[in-house]
C-alpha cells in the first residue's frame, strides 16, 4: 500500500490514513487511545472557562498523548489566529512556537 505523507513545520510527518478525528468534551476523562498530535482552537479560553476548568482539560489532555507528541492550542481572534505549539517532554509540555500572541492560557499549559 502506497501512503502520501505531507510534510508540515516541525518537521512533523502526516501519514493521510492514518488521520483520527475524534470529538470529546474536554472536561470527561478521555478513551484509553493515545496520539502524536491534539489539535484545540478556540476552546481553552479564559472568557470561557475558569482556570480550573482549563486545568482540568489540559490534564485530560495530557493522558492521551504520546512522549513526544505534539499539542497546538489557539483562538481566532477578528480572523487572525494566536496560537502555541508544545511538545509533550517527560509529562510537562514544552513551547516549540507561538503563532502572534500565542495561547492565552500558556502558563497554564507549561505548569501543569
Amino acid at each position: 500500500m502506497n501512503k502520501k505523507l505531507k510534510k508540515i513545520n516541525l518537521n512533523l510527518e502526516i501519514i493521510e490514513n492514518d488521520i483520527k478525528f475524534f470529538e470529546q468534551d474536554i472536561i470527561d476523562p478521555f478513551p484509553q487511545t493515545s496520539f502524536e498530535f491534539v489539535r484545540t482552537m478556540n476552546q481553552l479560553n479564559l472568557s470561557y472557562f475558569t482556570k480550573e476548568f482549563i486545568e482540568i482539560a489540559i490534564k485530560n489532555i495530557k493522558s492521551i498523548m504520546k512522549n513526544d507528541g505534539v499539542l497546538l492550542v489557539g483562538k481566532t481572534i477578528n480572523g487572525l489566529n494566536h496560537a502555541s505549539i508544545y511538545k509533550l517532554k517527560e509529562s510537562k509540555f514544552v513551547l516549540l512556537h507561538k503563532v502572534n500572541n500565542g495561547s492565552e492560557v500558556h502558563n497554564l499549559i507549561i505548569h501543569k
